[in-house]
């Protein structure tokens, strides 16, 4: 997951597409505010308050696939 969140700051709208083919029911507004906030920080550090609520979002999610 924290590669995938470290992807997501990254990578921006791109991988935000690739991560709603694989949970479509995450929320692409929340994910774009969590991503920015993250970017804000200084993120992918894991001490960036953004960087961990993007992780926790990215946790809750509901496994409706094996793998990523």
């Amino acid at each position: 997951l924290e590669q995938y969140r470290d992807r997501l700051i990254s990578e921006g709208d791109n991988a935000i597409a690739h991560l709603l083919t694989i949970f479509p029911t995450a929320d692409r507004q929340i994910l774009r505010q969590l991503i920015r906030k993250a970017q804000k920080q200084g993120a992918p550090h894991l001490s960036s308050e953004a960087a961990r609520h993007l992780l926790r979002y990215l946790r809750d999610l509901p496994e409706e696939h094996s793998s990523w």
